[in-house]
């Protein structure tokens, strides 16, 4: 049995990317663990190494989620496999009261 290249990173179950390990053509499979179970899924756009890959549908405005934090809101829907960066993903800063 071949074992599958983990490619990717999660850190949490509710995150809504993960982060690539390698950069990633189009049409390639982006294969990444969340507790101890693997999940793929297809690579839709190139993505540079370090970036963000959506790893389920996104809906306009809907929170996005990366290592278990909010990091912003899509700015517009962004499917499973898109990359996820500044085109397509608002900051969403917090008031911090000191």
């Amino acid at each position: 049995m071949r074992e599958t290249k983990i490619n990717a990173l999660i850190i949490k179950s509710t995150d809504s990317v993960a982060v690539v390990t390698e950069p990633l053509q189009a049409g390639r499979i982006a294969t990444y663990k969340v507790k101890g179970e693997e999940r793929s899924i297809l690579v839709k756009e190139d993505i540079p190494i370090y970036h963000k890959i959506a790893v389920f549908d996104i809906e306009k405005g809907q929170g996005v989620y990366k290592y278990g934090e909010n990091i912003g809101c899509a700015s517009c829907a962004i499917q499973t496999g898109e990359h996820v960066h500044i085109h397509n993903l608002e900051s969403m800063r917090e008031t911090i009261k000191r």
